[in-house]
């Protein structure tokens, strides 16, 4: 070598600076460098689990009357809260409301003979001729309630020849298919027109006579026109199906009207005729019974009254739509002067008893239990917050996702709630203590948990930790460090290993 270098003087110059460059890289890449460093910081924290979610909970409901009608009235909005016993709509029903009001008068009058049978019995017996009195008006009474049912079936009888509500209905019904029949009779002409131009236009494409974009015109023609005919008949069914119900609903209608006045006019004469036979008795009875027993009778009397009016109020209240438990109106189905009935609701509505359901980790699992606080935001209100309580916990683990659905309820009503609603959920696990905080970006994650970088006596370290909550700018410490070790904020920065000088950097926590 020395040799060859004494023969080529030429090569000493170049190899001598290669030599000082290696020997330079050499100690730079030995010596330490710096590297900026933290004390972990003690905090009172509490312990969180955020995760999102999605409002769950919520029912749907069909509100309808417990008869068949025409829609009178409609006493709420959409989007409307509602209350146990709120009244939503109300079927016309007069027939209803007029019995109501005869047995309601039926009351009042069987109370006045309760309260004139006790004055009688303070001051002195029936006479003869007020028992006589008094039966001439019960049978004229009954005489006015026979004539009443009489008249009321007479007009049902009519109605139910020309119900103009529902005989409209059942007319448009009927126009309706009738116009579907047509459409399906045009599109079927226009379908047999546009496949004979297809026909045609096929033979003449062969001969050479028409071009092939007037060929495919005549093709797509045919198939839009076949399409149409499909449309056609899929209108047409429609249409037949809602007259069959149409029909179906106006038979129903007439026949409860006509089997209820029928009902009333037997109702009126066995009354008429209990009249009539008790009459006589009553007269006799003056004479003989003491008047204790006519007291008895009265009451007797007022109490079959007070039956019959509650027999009619539960009538009229057939004919109301009732809201049974808290809900909000989603969705009005009908409007005032629609036939509505048990199988056609009113409206829809949804109840309010709306919960949470978030995803939590099978490995953050054993820290969540019932009655724990959560806090709650919604995507589509984020300056709102919610206070929630954890209500249940999942009792098995989804095999797909490695996570288990846990429930929170928001601890006061929220009227803008909707299902399907996202939600960020953070569950207080843990109340303040005393912890060890370090950055988040400190942080360092393996196939064996979390790490991060310490310097111990000049040289970079990784040591693993026990994480607790990790938010963005601080992570907690459960086990793992000391106050006083040195932790690299950047370890992106260094290596494990690595010789360094340490560059302490103030930190507060947060």
């Amino acid at each position: 070598m020395a040799a060859f270098l004494r023969r080529h003087r030429w090569v000493r110059l170049p190899l001598t600076a290669l030599i000082v460059v290696l020997v330079i890289l050499l100690l730079r890449a030995t010596a330490p460098h710096g590297v900026l460093v933290v004390h972990p910081v003690e905090r009172a924290v509490a312990q969180a689990i955020t995760l999102s979610g999605q409002v769950t909970g919520l029912q749907q409901s069909v509100l309808a009357p417990q008869v068949a009608g025409v829609l009178a009235t409609m006493n709420v909005a959409d989007g409307q809260i509602v209350r146990p016993g709120q009244i939503i709509g109300r079927v016309s029903a007069p027939d209803t409301l007029a019995a109501l009001q005869q047995a309601q008068a039926a009351v009042v009058s069987a109370q006045t003979r309760v309260r004139e049978a006790e004055v009688n019995a303070a001051n002195q017996p029936l006479t003869v001729t007020q028992a006589q009195a008094q039966s001439v008006q019960t049978i004229r009474t009954a005489q006015v309630h026979v004539a009443q049912a009489e008249v009321d079936l007479r007009r049902a009888r009519e109605l139910a020849g020309a119900d103009s509500t529902a005989q409209a209905a059942l007319n448009r019904a009927v126009a309706a298919l009738a116009q579907a029949d047509a459409g399906v009779t045009s599109a079927r002409a226009a379908a047999l027109n546009a496949e004979v131009t297809r026909r045609r236009n096929e033979t003449l494409y062969a001969e050479g006579a028409v071009s092939a974009a007037q060929r495919d015109q005549a093709v797509t023609e045919a198939a839009t026109a076949a399409a149409a005919v499909g449309q056609a008949l899929a209108a047409r069914n429609a249409a037949a199906v809602e007259v069959e119900n149409q029909r179906a609903l106006l038979a129903y209608t007439r026949t409860q009207a006509v089997v209820q006045a029928e009902t009333n006019l037997s109702t009126a004469r066995t009354e008429l005729a209990a009249a009539r036979q008790n009459g006589p008795a009553a007269v006799a009875a003056a004479q003989r019974a003491p008047v204790q027993v006519r007291v008895a009778e009265a009451q007797a009397d007022l109490a079959q009254a007070i039956q019959a009016r509650d027999v009619a109020q539960a009538k009229v209240a057939q004919t109301l739509v009732i809201a049974r438990f808290p809900a909000r109106v989603t969705g009005i189905l009908s409007y005032p002067g629609d036939v509505v009935g048990p199988a056609r609701g009113v409206v829809q509505v949804t109840t309010l008893n709306a919960e949470v359901t978030v995803p939590v980790d099978e490995r953050d699992i054993g820290k969540v239990h019932l009655d724990q606080d959560a806090l709650m935001v919604a995507d589509a209100y984020p300056d709102l917050k919610l206070a929630g309580r954890v209500t249940q916990v999942g009792a098995a683990v989804d095999p797909q996702r490695g996570t288990v659905d846990v429930k929170i309820r928001p601890r006061t009503f929220v009227p803008w709630l909707r299902a399907g609603l996202t939600i960020d959920a953070t569950i207080i696990v843990q109340s303040e203590r005393p912890h060890l905080l370090i950055p988040t970006s400190a942080l360092l994650r393996t196939e064996y948990g979390a790490a991060v970088f310490v310097v111990t006596r000049g040289h970079v370290a990784r040591r693993a930790i026990v994480p607790g909550t990790i938010g963005a700018s601080y992570a907690v410490v459960l086990a793992g460090l000391t106050g006083q070790d040195w932790v690299v904020p950047q370890p992106l920065q260094t290596y494990a290993g690595a010789r360094v000088d340490v560059r302490p950097q103030a930190w507060e926590g947060a």
